[in-house]
């Protein structure tokens, strides 16, 4: 299983994205924060998601 190491900011991007969640009362807010927990472990599981395509090409 591939490991995701957050570069630093991230701890201020989610700060972004899960404190309105609080602030204006989402409905559901412990859902949707851990429906990103969910996706970063999609991420860790299928590492490729979202991958840039390769621009060189191997010749045989």
């Amino acid at each position: 299983m591939s490991r995701i190491e957050p570069a630093p900011e991230v701890g201020e991007d989610f700060e972004h994205i899960l404190d309105p969640l609080t602030s204006h009362k989402v409905a559901h807010a412990a859902d949707r924060r851990l429906g990103i927990i969910e996706a970063i472990g999609v991420l860790a599981s299928n590492p490729l998601i979202g991958a840039q395509p390769s621009t060189t090409s191997a010749s045989t």
